[in-house]
């Protein structure tokens, strides 16, 4: 536990300091030197506006955006959960299988891709079908962005979690006491289920950033009101106020250390490993 606090800390501090750096070549009143120390001195004082409205506005403005990037987030995590769990499952049950052998090749193939064939494909289909669909319903936005992001940008984060979760799931069934079980009718789905949850939450852990960078594309081709969208929109147009970007950013990077710490605590608690005493 302390050394997933302990990451947490070394990693804020250093987005912090990259997010403020990069920020102070925007331009602006000052040396780059002055801009960065005042975004340093901001942050650190929790002092996003010049004024109490402008920080109002930029509290509101944030939270607002924080809302739909955990929303995408957690959906997309969730649809390659839901896909993945079982997928894993059964394969290490009926490793034989034609179907789903033939499932575990196609994910594999998916992953092998590079992130920048997968990024071209979206920008091919936000140019086809993106603004069709915005036009007719802006409510569907998020549910598009999430689903492409699962497909496209997710497929690595499946990869990986059906070989994590097939791994663990052979290992569990090849245990004495399993085969006894199995072999005596009984159930084994609670109990293998529970023994692969530190695999799955190892896997979420380890691809945490990417899925939180993938949403940043997502949002912007899809026009989703998020975090991502709000950062390249400021830098882009350069129109908004810099602390309001610094906030958006570091919303950003605490989001997906929540989801990296969540998903190893979740590891951690449900490792039997835990409650057993040390070697002397």
């Amino acid at each position: 536990m302390r050394s997933i606090l302990l990451e947490a800390v070394l990693l804020v501090a250093a987005s912090l300091l990259a997010v403020c750096v990069v920020l102070g070549f925007l331009p602006g009143d000052g040396s780059w030197m002055s801009r960065t120390g005042e975004l340093l001195s901001a942050a650190a004082s929790f002092d996003f506006g010049y004024s109490t409205v402008a920080r109002d506005d930029v509290v509101r403005a944030t939270w607002h955006a924080v809302g739909s990037s955990v929303t995408l987030v957690a959906g997309t995590t969730l649809l390659l959960l839901a896909v993945g769990v079982p997928l894993g499952l059964a394969s290490a049950a009926r490793p034989r299988q034609l179907a789903l052998r033939t499932a575990n090749r196609v994910v594999d193939l998916l992953s092998a891709l590079p992130v920048l064939v997968w990024s071209t494909l979206i920008f091919v289909l936000a140019a086809r079908a993106g603004g069709v669909i915005l036009r007719g319903d802006a409510r569907l936005a998020p549910a598009i962005a999430a689903a492409v992001l699962a497909l496209f940008l997710g497929d690595r984060l499946l990869s990986d979690l059906v070989q994590r979760v097939t791994v663990r799931g052979r290992e569990v069934l090849a245990e004495p006491y399993m085969r006894t079980v199995r072999a005596s009718g009984f159930g084994v789905r609670r109990h293998l289920l529970l023994s692969v949850v530190p695999a799955v939450g190892e896997s979420v852990a380890s691809r945490a950033v990417f899925l939180v960078s993938g949403a940043i594309v997502a949002e912007r081709v899809f026009a989703v009101n998020g975090l991502g969208f709000l950062v390249i929109q400021a830098l882009v147009q350069q129109e908004q106020e810099p602390r309001l970007v610094l906030a958006a950013a570091m919303a950003l990077v605490c989001i997906a250390l929540s989801l990296r710490a969540v998903s190893r605590t979740a590891a951690l608690l449900a490792d039997p490993r835990l409650g057993q005493p040390r070697a002397t």
